[in-house]
């Protein structure tokens, strides 16, 4: 294995994707022999140790087919036996496990790079996303039932018509809540997309803005105002003001 992107457990297998490979890692299951009981009172055999440490899992590789090539960069799982993998060719994949054969079968093609990927059991939908316009719902009918490359495309587009400079980042991470899509862009920006594709996006969505780099240490800010909450800052001298319920108040900069 070369670069992991995403791992995910699924029943007792761990599943690891990345550049060219997708791969199950399965513990060995297989039972410690007994110890052997001495037939003389005192005469002792030498016993496995209670606690014989750790144990390196035994990792299978998928056939990739025509995804040979492909990053894959994203894992879902959907039950202890299935998962759904994301790749930067747009490709969308069933990993079926159910007969402990581990096949990889791609039912959905997108037009751009899948980066992110989330599933809502509830509702039997993926989510994936490129950059921050192209954010897409996969049914769960489409890959029920399939045993061979089937191809579809998605029917709910959450994607704005209009794609500026900052839609040009990627998300990195996705959330689902009742009402809402949550996405984490490259760009450190949270944004509140709404799940129903009735809702226009040419509306302004929330986003919100936080630290440019790596925080540093977050503190209580005294009581002088009731909304203000913690603070945090970073090396290069940027410090944010935070309500109790995560709502930015105040931003400054110190030299």
């Amino acid at each position: 294995i070369t670069i992991v992107n995403a791992m995910v457990w699924i029943g007792q297998s761990v599943v690891t994707v990345g550049v060219r490979h997708v791969k199950v890692w399965r513990p060995d299951l297989t039972n410690a022999p007994s110890p052997i009981k001495s037939k003389f009172k005192y005469e002792f055999k030498e016993s496995a140790p209670a606690n014989p440490g750790p144990k390196a899992l035994t990792g299978r590789n998928c056939i990739l087919g025509s995804l040979l090539e492909a990053n894959f960069t994203c894992i879902a799982a959907i039950s202890d036996t299935l998962a759904v993998i994301g790749a930067d060719t747009g490709d969308l994949c069933l990993l079926d496990d159910r007969s402990g054969n581990q096949t990889l079968i791609p039912f959905h093609k997108e037009s751009f790079a899948i980066s992110s990927i989330c599933v809502d059991l509830a509702s039997k939908e993926i989510w994936i996303a490129g950059t921050s316009s192209q954010i897409r719902c996969v049914p769960f009918g489409e890959f029920e039932g399939i045993s061979h490359v089937k191809v579809h495309r998605a029917n709910k587009d959450l994607s704005t018509h209009s794609q500026s400079a900052a839609d040009q980042t990627q998300i990195i991470g996705l959330a689902l809540m009742k009402a809402c899509v949550v996405a984490l862009d490259s760009g450190k920006r949270l944004r509140f997309l709404p799940r129903r594709p009735e809702v226009s996006l040419e509306l302004p969505l929330k986003e919100y803005q936080s630290h440019q780099g790596p925080v540093l240490g977050a503190l209580r800010v005294p009581s002088m105002k009731d909304a203000c909450c913690f603070m945090t800052y970073n090396s290069a001298g940027d410090v944010m003001i935070w309500d109790h319920e995560g709502m930015l108040q105040a931003a400054h900069n110190i030299p």
